[in-house]
């Protein structure tokens, strides 16, 4: 396995977008037209990456959601390639990326019943900011990690 990662600022391509649909995330597959409408009109949006050779196996998706604020919208690994830290370094790079660029806060939603993506929200730092119904079918949680703090003097 040769892993390498790779981020991309800016809408993805469309065979790029059809590969990140492809992979599975806990549910299902992510239809491309839900991503495309939900994603094409956002600003400043950043993709993270990890490609076993020529391979997409992971990524991270996110953007800005207001001034000073990234919400981390989806991801997904291969499930082959889970419990390798490929999610951790993915969310590594985000982080990273949004510190670089200012942000302040970065914002999660993820289902209730997806305790790995739970967990390793909690472990970066992320605190449980609320909970949802989605429609009555998935119990939601909320999670956000204040960044670049000490800097703004907050």
């Amino acid at each position: 396995m040769t892993l390498r990662y790779l981020t991309l600022e800016g809408y993805p391509s469309r065979e790029t977008a059809e590969r990140i649909c492809a992979i599975p995330s806990d549910a299902a597959r992510f239809p491309i037209e839900t991503f495309e409408r939900r994603l094409k009109h956002q600003y400043r949006i950043l993709g993270c990456f990890c490609l076993d050779e020529d391979n997409l196996v992971a990524y991270k998706i996110g953007y800005e959601s207001r001034p000073k604020y990234f919400e981390s919208w989806m991801g997904a690994v291969e499930p082959a390639h889970r419990r390798n830290g490929i999610a951790r370094q993915l969310l590594t790079m985000q982080h990273q990326w949004c510190i670089d660029n200012g942000y302040r806060f970065i914002t999660t939603i993820t289902d209730a019943s997806n305790r790995a993506m739970l967990i390793l929200n909690l472990q970066e730092g992320f605190i449980v900011s609320g909970t949802l119904n989605d429609r009555g079918e998935n119990h939601q949680v909320l999670l956000q990690k204040a960044i670049n703090i000490e800097e703004e003097g907050v």
